[in-house]
């Protein structure tokens, strides 16, 4: 499969080469998707993921709870992966796959079906998020709920959730920075009634080669649709000046070719 093209998960502007955050969730159907962990930041490399997947403080927790999960838990379809869970990389490699194969074999056998997922936990289908970069350091910046003033030890609890308490309970000063953030965007979320989602749920069709005039589109669609908001509009200014960075070298590669 070539490379591709994905929508930024909260707004909806495009990614192309832009710098993006990787969030694992689980699907929990109509309730949405809840995070499976920290987020993991990086260039969006073209095939569903970021260039620096790589481990670290952040990513012990997951790699760690995921070498101890077995089969009655962790369900993978290609077993390929069974024994690959040693860095974040192979933990993640399956959900990606889920990600992008489960929901194109839903939209052929029906969006009520769940059976198809390639990687469940606890029966759970696994998916990820991909969100701009900018649109996420705007949330956390802005930090409009307060949550710099949190206390580390009841961060976990703000999110309210009991794979997040099992994977990082005795990590959080380890994590605490990347805890926040998270703890940050869903609560932003929450308090605005967006949900949780994958990049290919939604507004926009997954898996597409997206052109210079793509990108204005879904730039200016953002811009109506969240413009009012000030957190996301210094998210969406600030990932302007990467969309006029793409179209700017898109015509300077046409003008070379005499196109």
């Amino acid at each position: 499969m070539g490379t591709f093209d994905v929508n930024c998960a909260i707004t909806s502007v495009c990614l192309g080469y832009s710098e993006a955050v990787w969030v694992p969730l689980r699907w929990l159907g109509p309730q949405g998707c809840r995070p499976l962990g920290l987020a993991m930041k990086g260039r969006y490399d073209g095939y569903g993921g970021i260039n620096s997947m790589v481990d670290s403080a952040n990513t012990a927790p997951l790699v760690a709870f995921f070498n101890g999960l077995d089969s009655e838990r962790l369900s993978l379809e290609d077993q390929f992966y069974r024994y690959r869970q040693d860095t974040i990389a192979e933990v993640c490699a399956p959900i990606a796959e889920n990600t992008a194969l489960w929901f194109a074999w839903r939209a052929e056998n029906g969006d009520s079906d769940d059976s198809g997922s390639m990687a469940s936990l606890d029966g759970v289908p696994l998916v990820h998020a991909l969100i701009a970069r900018d649109i996420w350091d705007a949330i956390v910046a802005a930090d409009v709920d307060g949550v710099s003033s949190i206390p580390a030890a009841t961060l976990l609890a703000e999110l309210a959730d009991p794979v997040l308490d099992e994977i990082y309970s005795v990590h959080v000063s380890d994590v605490e920075q990347d805890l926040r953030e998270l703890v940050a965007v869903d609560r932003f979320l929450r308090g605005r009634g967006l949900p949780w989602k994958t990049h290919t749920e939604g507004d926009v069709d997954y898996a597409n080669q997206q052109s210079a005039s793509d990108l204005e589109h879904w730039l200016n669609w953002a811009y109506q649709r969240y413009g009012d908001d000030p957190v996301l509009r210094s998210g969406i200014d600030a990932h302007a000046v990467d969309v006029r960075r793409v179209r700017d070298e898109e015509g300077d590669m046409l003008a070379k070719w005499g196109l």
